[in-house]
């Protein structure tokens, strides 16, 4: 079954101050909320083409500063609430999630220039995943290890060419995959051995379109992002059309202070 997506900005939002240079649009396909006024919920629906799912909705909570604080995903038979706290510089520190078989929770650590150096995911107090970033005095991430319990750790280097904006992750047997950025910090391409995917953005930095070329340079599938948004300028609704078919709708109902 596909869950409703929300995606709060965390992983790269969050990886680092103002001198960010390259963003990484993870989660392009999903609701991202850069929130304007005085938000007090947003409730999220999904509706996707020939798919059947059992999550019904998800509500996101906010308190005046802004910051979300609860999400609870409604399901056909039950519930999972994730609460979200924050540190006095309102970095979040902490998600919590309280399930039927224990508590799961992901934790947060940051550097003094507020650069994220990892993020920890735990069952029951105990470490699953760990992830930990390296940067560049740019404050842009170079290196990446990945720790899974009980498995060896996987690290990721970067080569940064500032000049020609490209971030390049040398891969196993001399493959590699390089990602193209805009001047804005936006990934405009990624170059991998399996293919070329293309961004384009509106002028807010929201995507428009998303092109995947097979590796002989062939159009896969192309995806349309058509937005709507509120008088507040806040995300109400996203319709993405694959191949000029419908293929999905986001629909944020938001409730203001």
């Amino acid at each position: 079954m596909k869950k409703i997506v929300v995606t709060f900005l965390v992983g790269f939002a969050l990886l680092s101050c103002k001198s960010v240079v390259f963003k990484e649009n993870l989660f392009e396909e999903d609701a991202d909320f850069d929130i304007q006024g005085n938000v007090k919920t947003i409730t999220c629906y999904q509706t996707i083409k020939n798919e059947k799912t059992d999550s019904l909705k998800v509500i996101l909570f906010y308190d005046t500063s802004k910051k979300l604080t609860k999400q609870i995903d409604h399901y056909k038979k039950t519930n999972d609430t994730t609460g979200f706290f924050y540190d006095s510089e309102n970095r979040l520190l902490e998600e919590k999630s309280l399930r039927k078989k224990g508590q799961y929770s992901t934790k947060y650590i940051y550097n003094k220039k507020g650069n994220l150096l990892s993020y920890m995911q735990l069952s029951k107090g105990e470490i699953n995943f760990e992830k930990k970033y390296f940067y560049d005095k740019r404050n842009n991430v170079i290196s990446e290890i990945r720790q899974e319990k009980n498995k060896p750790a996987d690290t990721s280097n970067f080569e940064i060419d500032y000049k020609k904006r490209t971030r390049k992750l040398n891969l196993e047997e001399n493959r590699v995959i390089i990602k193209s950025y805009d001047k804005n910090g936006y990934n405009i391409k990624s170059e991998s051995p399996f293919g070329i995917i293309v961004y384009e953005y509106y002028k807010n930095n929201r995507m428009s379109k998303k092109t995947n070329y097979d590796k002989d340079g062939k159009k896969k599938f192309e995806n349309i992002y058509l937005n709507k948004y509120d008088k507040f300028n806040n995300l109400i609704e996203i319709v993405v059309i694959t191949d000029g078919k419908f293929y999905r709708r986001d629909t944020n109902v938001i409730e203001y202070y």
